[in-house]
């Protein structure tokens, strides 16, 4: 089985001889087949994966598949990306636009406070936004982790597909 990299959203390559129509076919098959324990949602060439619901936790992946044919070779390739759901996702792009956010606000006002011959008391507040942010990094580092059993059992469903 393959290793997952360190990266924010691991990823990975997979070939077969399929043309691109046969591998998503064999793709969609598998969302909806009742046998499995993966579900998901198919536009032609691009899939969503996740676990059945009674088997998905709160750090459980989504897996982002594409599936296409390069240019010049003979196989076909299916490009997989694993993330957290799409509302944690967003959920987490929002916080730390917010922390960014108010840490840049917290310079200007303490600059201006500088400027005013005055403490720059509000610069109190990078430090703390930087700590919430390497707070939410560490948590997704442990939630990756949590994760890992799952993110390999959606790899090896969508190889074993391709295999058989």
């Amino acid at each position: 089985m393959a290793t997952i990299r360190p990266r924010l959203r691991p990823r990975f390559v997979l070939s077969s001889t399929l043309s691109p129509d046969e591998a998503s076919a064999r793709l969609e098959k598998l969302l909806r087949s009742e046998a499995g324990n993966v579900k998901g949602q198919s536009v032609k060439h691009h899939l969503l994966l996740s676990l059945r619901d009674q088997e998905r936790h709160f750090w459980s992946p989504w897996l982002q598949l594409e599936v296409r044919a390069e240019i010049g070779q003979s196989e076909t390739r299916v490009y997989g990306r694993f993330s957290p759901s799409p509302s944690i996702w967003m959920g987490f792009a929002l916080i730390y636009l917010s922390l960014g956010a108010l840490s840049l606000f917290a310079v200007a006002f303490a600059t201006s406070q500088w400027m005013l011959e005055r403490t720059p008391s509000a610069l109190w507040v990078v430090p703390i936004c930087s700590g919430a942010a390497f707070a939410m990094w560490t948590g997704t580092r442990i939630g990756r982790g949590m994760a890992a059993d799952e993110m390999c059992e959606l790899q090896k469903a969508v190889k074993d597909c391709l295999e058989k």
